[in-house]
């Protein structure tokens, strides 16, 4: 019984693992749309922003943003800063940000384009 419990868990999170790296192709292809992606930070910020919303439940911290993209504090809020408000949610834990993007306005701004 427990078996097959445990079958059944594992068959549904290759499920849900396989519709996320689907979506997670389909927005990377839509980054070049978004503003200011032409710059490879930008690009890239994106792409991190874009995974916390798809695997993170919070999102992804300043601390692992800068770890990942090789940048300073300052460098990373002004590249942030260029991020359109609505498309960048912002969370606060104590005292760490946490960051992701909305994934439904980045489709509706692909549909009125």
């Amino acid at each position: 019984m427990f078996l097959k419990i445990i079958d059944i868990s594992e068959k549904q999170l290759c499920e849900a693992l396989e519709k996320r790296n689907n979506m997670l192709r389909h927005y990377r292809s839509m980054i070049e749309t978004l503003p200011d992606s032409e710059d490879n930070n930008i690009y890239d910020l994106y792409y991190y922003l874009i995974q916390a919303s798809l695997f993170a439940n919070d999102g992804i911290s300043t601390g692992e943003l800068m770890k990942y993209l090789d940048m300073s504090y300052n460098t990373l809020r002004k590249k942030l800063k260029v991020i359109p408000a609505e498309l960048l949610i912002k969370s606060k834990q104590g005292n760490n940000c946490f960051y992701r993007l909305d994934l439904d306005k980045i489709d509706e701004e692909t549909i009125k384009k």
